[in-house]
Formats: C-alpha cells, sequence, structure tokens
C-alpha cells in the first residue's frame, strides 16, 4: 500500500512545514490524497506552516480539520502538532466541500464526487475499493443526515466526525484545499487496491433504567416520563448512585459549563439508546436551559433513553481490545475517538479537578492497571466532537465512542519492496519517484536530495538495465511498471539461482563435515 503518514511536532511552522512536506514528496512523490488534523490553533502559524508545506506539495488534495488532540501510540499532543496521512497519485480520489447553509448538502457532495472520478479517470475497476473521509463543522446539526444520503448513495465505507478544538468550543476548523474553513461539510475519496476494515466501538452499557421521551422537538427534550427532562435525568442517575439528587445536580457541569476539562455525571452517565440493529447511540447533550436538555442532533418523541455507564476500565480497554484483534505487525490504524473520552481517561485533565466527588475518585480506581493497555504506535488518530461511521447497510453518528480503519499492508509499497531486489537506497528513491510521472534530471534531484552528477550516474544505470525510459519530446525520465516487472521478474530469478547455489554448496560443506 503506498501511503505515508507522520505524527509531527510544529516548532518552527516554516522549517517544519517544509521538511515535513519534503519527506512525503521523496517518499511518494505527488500524492492524490492528503488527510491533515491539525492541533494548531493560532491561525497565523497555521497559516505559515501550510504555505510552507505547499510549497513542496500541491494544496488541491488536502483535506482534514483541527482537533483538541492527536495522538501515536500512548503519546498524546494537544497543542501546535499535525497529523498526516497521505496516499500516493497509485490510488483514486475526489474531494468535495459544501456550506451548510445549502439546502442540499450531501447531494452535491455526491455529484462533485461523481464528476470529478469521472473527469480524472478513464475507468474504475470493479476489485478496486473506496473510502470515503468525511469531515464536520461544529455547527451542522444534521451529520446523521448528510452521512445517511451519501453512505447510502455512494456505498462506501465512511469514517469521520466532527471538528474540536480543546472544550472551549470556538476555535475549531476545517482544511479544505490547504485552507482554512468553517461552517461546511468536507468529503474526501480515495480507492485503488485499498485492503483495509473499519471500526466502531466505545466503552459503555446501558444500564436497566430508562425514560420515554414524552415531549420534544427538534434537539430539545422537553420532558421524560411526563417530568422536566432535567428533573428526570436526574432521578435516573440517582437510581443508579444511589446518591441524593442535590449533590447530583452540583457535578452536571452543563448547568454551568463554559468549556469541557473535567469529569462529571454527564461523561459517566449519558443518555443513550439502542438503533434498530443493536448499535449503542450516545448523543451529545450540548447544554441545559431550564429544565429542558438540548442535544447536538435532534431526538424523536416516543423513544425510550437508558441511562448509561461506564469505568475507566471499560474506556481504556475498549478500543486496546478492537485493535488486538489484529495480530498482523504491517498495519496502520486510523482512529478519532471522541473527545470527551479523552476528559475521561487521561491524567493530564486530572489537574482540573478540585474537591473530587468520591464517586469519581471510584471510577478512576482502575487507572493503576493503565500499563496493561499500551497502544502501539501504527495507531494514530484525533479527537472529535462527535463520530460518523457508514459501512454496509449501517450509518451512525454518535459522541463519546471511536470509529477508524484499519489499514493493512501499509509498508507494502514499491520503495519498500524494492529493497529486498539489491537496489541502493538512491535507485529506489529516483524508480519511486519516476513511476507513472515523468520527471526531468532538475526535478529528480530536487526529489531526491541528490546532485545532477549523482542523478545522471544513477539514470544511466537504470536505463542499461532497462527500468527507466527516456522521453525525447519532453526531455524527462519515467519507469514503466509493465517494463519493470518483467525486469523484477528476471532479477527474481537470478536472485533465486543464486541463492539455490548457495544453499547446494552450503550443503556440501556440511556433509563433507
Amino acid at each position: 500500500m503506498d501511503m505515508v503518514y507522520y505524527v509531527n511536532k510544529i516548532n518552527d511552522p516554516i522549517k517544519d512545514g517544509y521538511k515535513l512536506a519534503k519527506k512525503i514528496k521523496l517518499k511518494i512523490s505527488t500524492p492524490s490524497l492528503i488527510i491533515l488534523i491539525s492541533t494548531i490553533f493560532d491561525m497565523d502559524k497555521f497559516k505559515r506552516f501550510m504555505d510552507s508545506f505547499t510549497e513542496i506539495l500541491p494544496s488541491d488534495n488536502i483535506i482534514g480539520c483541527s482537533s483538541g488532540g492527536i495522538f501515536q501510540g500512548n503519546n498524546y499532543y494537544n497543542k501546535d502538532s499535525v497529523l498526516v496521512i497521505a496516499f500516493s497519485n497509485r490510488y483514486k480520489s475526489a474531494i468535495s466541500y459544501h456550506d451548510m447553509k445549502e439546502e442540499m448538502i450531501a447531494n452535491n457532495i455526491i455529484n462533485d464526487i461523481y464528476n470529478q472520478l469521472r473527469e480524472k479517470y478513464i475507468n474504475i475497476d470493479i476489485y478496486e475499493k473506496f473510502l470515503g473521509f468525511i469531515f464536520f463543522d461544529y455547527h451542522i446539526n444534521n451529520e446523521y443526515e448528510i452521512l445517511n444520503t451519501i453512505g447510502r448513495e455512494l456505498g462506501v465505507p465512511i469514517i469521520g466526525g466532527t471538528a474540536s478544538d480543546r472544550g472551549k468550543f470556538k476555535n475549531y476548523y476545517l482544511i479544505y484545499k490547504g485552507k482554512v474553513v468553517k461552517d461546511c461539510c468536507i468529503f474526501g475519496l480515495v480507492g485503488g487496491k485499498l485492503d483495509f476494515d473499519i471500526i466502531f466501538g466505545h466503552g459503555y452499557k446501558p444500564t436497566n433504567i430508562y425514560a420515554k421521551v414524552t415531549k420534544a422537538k427538534d434537539n430539545i427534550i422537553y420532558e421524560l416520563d411526563n417530568k422536566p427532562a432535567l428533573e428526570r435525568y436526574i432521578e435516573m442517575i440517582s437510581e443508579y448512585t444511589r446518591m441524593p439528587k442535590d449533590i447530583i445536580e452540583r457535578n452536571i457541569d452543563y448547568l454551568k459549563k463554559s468549556e469541557v476539562s473535567k469529569i462529571d455525571f454527564t461523561l459517566i452517565h449519558p443518555l443513550g439508546y439502542v438503533d434498530f440493529f443493536g448499535n449503542v447511540i450516545i448523543p451529545y447533550l450540548e447544554k441545559v436551559e431550564g429544565e429542558s436538555l438540548i442535544f447536538k442532533n435532534k431526538i424523536s418523541e416516543g423513544i425510550f433513553l437508558n441511562l448509561m455507564t461506564t469505568s475507566f476500565k471499560d474506556i481504556i480497554n475498549s478500543l486496546y481490545q478492537k485493535l488486538s484483534e489484529y495480530i498482523e505487525k504491517d498495519l496502520l490504524a486510523f482512529i478519532n475517538e471522541s473527545y470527551f473520552v479523552e476528559v475521561l481517561k487521561n491524567p493530564k485533565f486530572r489537574k482540573y479537578e478540585k474537591n473530587i466527588l468520591p464517586y469519581f475518585l471510584e471510577f478512576y480506581k482502575d487507572s493503576r492497571d493503565i500499563s496493561k493497555y499500551i497502544i502501539k504506535s501504527n495507531c494514530i488518530g484525533w479527537l472529535s466532537y462527535g463520530e460518523a461511521v457508514s459501512k454496509d447497510i449501517l450509518r451512525i453518528y454518535t459522541t463519546l465512542s471511536y470509529v477508524g480503519v484499519i489499514f493493512k499492508n501499509v509498508h507494502t509499497n514499491i520503495a519498500y519492496l524494492l529493497e529486498s531486489y539489491g537496489f541502493s537506497e538512491d535507485e529506489i528513491s529516483i524508480i519511486s519517484n519516476l513511476i507513472n510521472e515523468p520527471k526531468t534530471l532538475l526535478e529528480i534531484s530536487e526529489l531526491t536530495d541528490l546532485d545532477l552528477d549523482t542523478v545522471k550516474e544513477i539514470i544511466n544505470k537504470l536505463i542499461k538495465k532497462k527500468i527507466v525510459d527516456y522521453m525525447d519530446i519532453s526531455d524527462k525520465y519515467y519507469v514503466d511498471t509493465v517494463n519493470l516487472k518483467k525486469v523484477l521478474k528476471k532479477l527474481d530469478e537470478e536472485i533465486e539461482y543464486e541463492y539455490q547455489k548457495k544453499k547446494s554448496d552450503r550443503k556440501r560443506l556440511l556433509d563433507l563435515l
């Protein structure tokens, strides 16, 4: 799979942006799609980073969003960092952006994607697999409807979520063609010989305490079980925890919330429901106004909401166990996880706690066992204000969960495999940059950081081996994959012959001894 990924701290936006883009360019030449997640909230710094980054790489295929945090393995970065996944031009791609004010956002995105695929590619093979990435602005309140339409009409797996910041709900942004945009939905599609699985999960389970939504309009619940919604919600938590209602009310931070930065009952015991397919859906409770509960998305009258529960161990173990199902080494897990789950599980948020409730301390009793759940460095991800996943007939938009994609055979790309044929690092660099993309000697020199004399010497050597061809009209060199395959097949036979000969000689020596 021809793709690369990086999680980098950005100290000097100009220097670090240039270096990162150069590394990507060197490995996969011109990417067909770049996913970029940023925790840079200084807009001037982000602009300088992107200007430097796009000096080397084109900006017209870069999409992504801001995040309250990004991670690689168990390392967590919530400031001045970027996560980048770049797919080589061996993959097909298309991207789209539409404003949230448009009535037909999903249909407009679908039309864009189909039109771009038709314009850019002669044919799409029936065996090619496609994957969609979707990013929402926090102000969009119809994420599920958009996801459902795109997932149903395109028929491809989709993962993504809602842009976030560090719990303040005011600094988030989206990225389209390398520029900051807001109040919109962004969609990207990549396809080809991709090998991947979609994953989804959370650490919550329903309790046996539930209430019927007896009065609601759009995303506001006025009554549960014919009682004021907040009153009944507090009752439900009290029934489960056996704690006085006044203590619970004082520890529901949404009554006085300006930002999410510490544990409260709404994170440990949110309201949720089980959908038609048995999936637990947890809608995000944005705030409380009077006795009404205001959610991020529409809640229908007549449904039953369960009180949910979780523990520190369940939260941590949920993603760890899912990743443990994949034992292959050559993987990349790209995850977007709820920012609010990170508030629960990350020790960095403990510093905000003052006079913490004993019930919350009980929640953390398993935190000393955290060393059991070490996540490897080939798991990277970002934190969102909502998680979206579409696969087959399922479409889910929820919070307090994680969604992700497991890419397989990540390092099984041409550059990686050429090493086994005995090519030098410089030869591999040149071959990789010339596959299906002709370049002049000067362009090759700039891409590989090799001087012109060295490039000429290696190019001549590769021409003699019939790996590189020359185009007189454009004065460019290129590698044709059909010819490359023939050469590699012959090389393989020669290597195998030498191996068998040496093996035979080793056996003769052992027999003599």
